[in-house]
């Protein structure tokens, strides 16, 4: 896959053209998990970023291997770290979805998880949706801590 493909795949998710994307996804079997940008992102990052959730969705849907969700940014940081970052809510449901147990443990380089990011950006919702789900782990001390806080705002009782 050349720069110029690149340049299409990332034009499509910026702008949710799904069908640009499938058409190059065809030719290119790879390309859903190649970096296309300078922050080594894929288009699903990118799509979740911009909050292209109808391309998010069917994207997902056509990935062979559920570990491709798991892909990581030069940051580290999965799609699921940029819909907390971005509080994109619908892509982080998503997500959680199609690879829960494994998503919501991936730490960045910053040793920063989803919830961690949620919690740092102020996106309320997004983080006590984290926090509903089951398999989360909360095991560090410092993930406690911002659960607790996090049931305060969310007015939940443990």
């Amino acid at each position: 896959m050349d720069n110029t493909d690149r340049k299409i795949l990332y034009e499509a998710a910026v702008e949710g053209w799904w069908w640009k994307a499938k058409y190059k996804l065809k030719i290119h079997k790879s390309a859903a998990t190649v970096a296309i940008n300078e922050n080594a992102d894929t288009i699903l990052h990118v799509a979740v970023e911009m909050g292209q959730n109808y391309f998010v969705e069917k994207l997902l849907g056509v990935f062979k291997r559920q570990k491709d969700t798991e892909t990581q940014n030069s940051k580290g940081q999965t799609a699921l770290h940029i819909a907390a970052m971005v509080g994109n809510m619908h892509a982080a449901q998503l997500l959680v979805q199609k690879r829960k147990e494994e998503l919501l443990v991936i730490l960045d380089n910053k040793e920063e998880s989803p919830l961690d990011i949620a919690y740092a950006t102020k996106k309320i919702n997004t983080y006590t949706y984290f926090l509903k789900c089951p398999d989360l782990s909360l095991s560090s001390y410092k993930c406690q801590n911002k659960c607790y806080i996090g049931c305060y705002f969310s007015k939940t009782i443990w």
